[in-house]
């Protein structure tokens, strides 16, 4: 039986309107997509339109638009199932679906994998922030016209987040054989090398290089090796036009990059070539 993929029942889709400066909740998407596969978990991602509004995978949506949002506010979503990918696997994945900016989903899967080992932790969520399909918002994340309702958004998912995973399962890691957590930065992080002026992705990568490097530090006496790494400007709705790498050559080469790492690496920042990137 081949795989079938979510459809949408009406497009667009309209919701309730919100209130500048208010909380938008109790509002969701569920529903709006359909699988034709018996059993399927639809998971909903959000990708494109303004920083405000969040996605979450149940298709809840949330945020607090902020002043100056009234109007028409559009967004694109996505509608998946990792269903195909379970099925091939033989049994070996199991798909939990995740926030990583709620801190009782963490823990509700830490717990729940509270007896396994973890070889791999790889922290790959992220927030390009305000941009727009076109660029359009782009100025958002420049100075003089920064969004920093926004700004606080990327910190949450692109630092906060992964820190908090990595602290959950360290004991998970620190159990298994190889013992490794990655996180997926990006050389726009480097002080040396990253020239675009997008302040809030930008500063998010550069806070996260640091962090890694103090949770290197602070588990290296349980053996675990922490290592940032930059996957390359992917072909990707977060890598957005102008991506030169298609993503199964940045996969595959991060792939051997990670199997390669030693207590050496950890504290490093690397690209998915192997070379090495500034601070």
């Amino acid at each position: 039986n081949v795989n079938d993929t979510p459809v949408f029942a009406i497009a667009p889709i309209t919701r309730a309107a919100g209130t500048e400066e208010v909380a938008y909740s109790a509002v969701s998407l569920s529903g709006t997509a359909a699988d034709a596969d018996a059993g399927d978990a639809i998971v909903y991602s959000k990708t494109s339109g303004l920083a405000w509004l969040t996605v979450a995978n149940d298709g809840t949506l949330g945020g607090t638009p902020p002043a100056g949002s009234a109007g028409t506010n559009n967004f694109v979503v996505r509608a998946t199932d990792l269903a195909d990918l379970k099925r091939r696997s033989g049994g070996t994945v199991a798909i939990e679906p995740l926030d990583v900016t709620h801190t009782q989903q963490i823990e509700w899967i830490a717990g729940k994998y509270a007896e396994t080992p973890i070889d791999v932790l790889l922290n790959n969520a992220g927030d390009i922030g305000p941009r727009g399909a076109s660029r359009e918002n782009l100025h958002r994340q420049f100075f003089g016209s920064l969004d920093y309702e926004a700004w606080r958004r990327v910190i949450e998912v692109n630092v906060l987040a992964p820190v908090r995973i990595a602290e959950t399962f360290a004991e998970h890691v620190a159990r298994s054989t190889q013992k490794k957590m990655i996180f997926l930065s990006s050389t726009v992080g480097s002080i040396a090398e990253g020239k675009p002026p997008v302040f809030a992705y930008a500063s998010s990568k550069a806070m996260l290089n640091k962090c890694v490097s103090m949770i290197a530090s602070a588990t290296g006496a349980q053996g675990i090796i922490a290592a940032a790494v930059c996957p390359g400007h992917v072909k990707t709705d977060l890598g957005g036009a102008g991506a030169t790498l298609e993503a199964r050559d940045s996969v595959h080469a991060l792939r051997k990059l990670i199997a390669q790492m030693g207590p050496a690496d950890s504290g490093s920042f690397t690209r998915y070539d192997g070379t090495r990137i500034a601070w």
